[in-house]
């Protein structure tokens, strides 16, 4: 994996370079908080839009910046909902494990925890083996110390591949073997996740909070027209991708002469509305989503699919009745 240093620096080099060039009036990205924290002052500075399709830390609304919005939700928005998961599920006591050093990592553990602990039943605890990040990081160490403070679910905060802390997460998943409940945030809805979760007798007891799933789309047409372009299942990822850049197009075309100035002013429009892939587009004053949407999904097993399994929305308990063809 890359310095955290130098993967940021190389990220603020593009970003200099983009607004340097008078013709780009609008930027798709970046994809981490970490590489968007990094840069967005410099695109703010030269009044270049910049519309993130991954990057969901608050702290790039706390600060607002006019040229800055968001396809995705927040991490707050994520933080609420796995709580309110593990809490319906009986559970009253949770350990994050998050890089300290990753905005939306530190931005994501404060919301869970007050969501979690809110109605003052809830408990969140705390292991010294807590830092994803952590080259020299032990799963089975972090596992011993959870097991410890009694039946606790693990919740799950890698940054966004900017350090090693996703592999630290895998390992962690596939050392707990289904014990332990984990939920995770976006990051570990990964091809990785899925061949590592294929390797254990039993992965029930795990979630993953997503701003999109094809499964569960408002706009049923998009994925069907994704799939008979590509060949395969469209991921969030790209889904958000390209919401970002209907919203840019959409936002030149409401211009008779479209400029720099012209795009932040379109895009903060009240009644600035485009219809994406993933559904209705509309920023907020802070230039994040309004009604963003927002699924939780679990794995099930599917021969047919890579590895054996897939993520499929936690209603759907079985690749059957998410409409699979597994046989």
């Amino acid at each position: 994996m890359a310095d955290d240093a130098n993967v940021k620096k190389e990220a603020r080099k593009r970003a200099a370079s983009l607004v340097a060039q008078p013709d780009i009036l609008g930027v798709v990205g970046h994809y981490a908080s970490e590489m968007t924290v990094s840069t967005v002052d410099i695109y703010d500075q030269n009044n270049l839009v910049l519309i993130s399709p991954g990057s969901t830390t608050e702290e790039l609304t706390e600060k607002h910046r006019k040229i800055f919005f968001r396809t995705s939700y927040s991490s707050r928005f994520a933080a609420q909902t796995l709580a309110k998961y593990l809490r319906s599920a009986g559970k009253n006591q949770a350990t994050v494990l998050y890089n300290p050093g990753s905005s939306s990592g530190a931005y994501f553990t404060q919301a869970f925890k007050r969501q979690f602990q809110d109605d003052k039943t809830g408990k969140t605890v705390r292991i010294r083996e807590f830092d994803l990040s952590k080259n020299e990081f032990n799963a089975q160490t972090a596992l011993n110390q959870i097991q410890r403070t009694g039946e606790t679910a693990i919740v799950l905060s890698p940054d966004g591949q900017i350090t090693n802390s996703l592999n630290n997460a895998i390992a962690l998943v596939k050392a707990n073997r289904d014990r332990h409940w984990i939920a995770g945030i976006w990051v570990l809805y990964k091809w990785r996740t899925l061949e590592a979760v294929s390797q254990l007798k039993s992965f029930e007891k795990l979630i993953v909070s997503v701003p999109w799933h094809p499964l569960s789309s408002v706009n049923k047409k998009f994925p069907q027209q994704a799939q008979k372009l590509w060949g395969g299942t469209v991921n969030t990822d790209t889904a958000l991708a390209y919401d970002a850049t209907i919203a840019l197009i959409k936002a030149m075309e409401m211009q008779q002469q479209p400029s720099r100035e012209g795009m932040q002013k379109t895009l903060s429009l009240p009644n600035f509305i485009v219809e994406g892939g993933t559904g209705t587009i509309q920023f907020g004053k802070n230039g994040s989503r309004q009604n963003p949407p927002s699924e939780l999904v679990h794995i099930v097993k599917c021969r047919k699919e890579q590895f054996g399994v897939a993520f499929v929305p936690v209603k759907y308990p079985t690749a059957k009745a998410a409409g699979l063809k597994c046989d």
